[in-house]
């Protein structure tokens, strides 16, 4: 089932999503720098899971998927708020 090619362009897909939302923190992160480190390494993280999901298209390693998972629930969630 996480081998199908839908699925994997659908993980591609939320992969550009998450260079797209946490490349925008990373701007705001890295201009306001002193006072927020902590949104600078959440950023950082999200846009390694967007990385990973990249890797995921030509690996199929489902670790990458579970180091992921937390960064696009709370993309997801913060978009939805």
């Amino acid at each position: 089932m996480l081998n199908s090619i839908i699925l994997r362009i659908v993980i591609l897909l939320l992969g550009c999503m998450l260079l797209f939302f946490y490349g925008i923190l990373m701007v705001a992160a890295v201009v306001n720098l002193p006072d927020s480190w902590f949104g600078f390494l959440y950023s950082l993280g999200g846009i390694i899971a967007g990385i990973l999901c990249f890797i995921y298209l030509l690996n199929k390693n489902k670790i990458l998927l579970i180091i992921a998972l937390p960064f696009i629930i709370l993309m997801i969630m913060t978009l939805l708020k």
